[in-house]
Formats: C-alpha cells, sequence, structure tokens
C-alpha cells in the first residue's frame, strides 16, 4: 500500500488526535506535561509561576475577551 501524501497526512492528524484523546479521556500533552516535569525534572519553584501560570491566565484572559466581544451576554456573570 502506497504512502499518502504529506500534506493528507498533515491534514488527517489533528482530528484523530482529538477522536483519540476524546476515546482515550487523556489530556492534551501540553497540560498533561507541566506535573511531569515537575516531578520528574524537579525544576525551581518560579517553574510554577512561569510559564504555567502565566500561560492559564493568559488563556484565561483571551477567552474572557473572545467570549465578550463576540456574544450579548457577559461572562462571567460573578467575580
Amino acid at each position: 500500500m502506497a504512502t499518502p501524501p504529506r500534506s493528507l497526512r498533515v491534514l488527517q492528524a489533528k482530528p484523530s488526535r482529538s477522536h483519540s484523546l476524546a476515546l482515550t479521556r487523556t489530556v492534551h500533552p501540553p497540560a498533561g506535561s507541566n506535573p511531569v516535569i515537575m516531578f520528574l525534572m524537579k525544576p525551581a519553584w518560579d517553574f510554577a509561576l512561569f510559564p504555567t501560570l502565566a500561560g492559564a491566565l493568559i488563556l484565561v484572559l483571551v477567552a474572557l475577551i473572545f467570549h465578550n466581544l463576540t456574544r450579548e451576554g457577559r461572562w462571567p456573570k460573578y467575580w
């Protein structure tokens, strides 16, 4: 059997990965890797602040801005 072209393999990669993560109920590697890095590498505690906390805060800020600009209701309703 011939190998499909690279462009087709790239197009199939993301949906198949997302589907397999949903089927197996596993976490996306960047989200699951932070505890593993903390456990195995034993970095300094500032690793918990940057990039972990900084990345999480940026994600929430982007979601807050996007939701409030594209929807009628306000999110979150309560702080």
